[in-house]
């Protein structure tokens, strides 16, 4: 079962990945981010991952950046931070 959240374009990049990491346990994992309108949505699906957060960073032009050192690419997609459209990646402890 899938659920779409929307998260607020004020949100910072550590704010939005703060969000996310409570929303995880709620709702599942994230298997989707995107910009629509002025709004992050977020899609989790369960089950809930095991009790790893996310870490999230921005792109590099298209591509992931180099993945904290332990973790694994979840997700790309994009976001609206601060209420610019920001690439990001999302990245999970192995």
């Amino acid at each position: 079962m899938s659920e779409d959240r929307k998260y607020p374009p004020t949100y910072t990049l550590a704010q939005l990945q703060t969000a996310l990491r409570t929303d995880e346990a709620w709702w599942g994992a994230i298997t989707a981010i995107r910009a629509i309108g002025d709004y992050t949505v977020v899609t989790f699906v369960r089950p809930r991952p095991a009790k790893r957060p996310v870490t999230l960073l921005p792109m590099i032009g298209n591509a992931a950046p180099p993945p904290p050192e332990g973790t694994a690419l979840v997700v790309t997609g994009e976001a609206m931070i601060k209420s610019v459209s920001m690439k990001i990646a999302a990245f999970r402890k192995g």
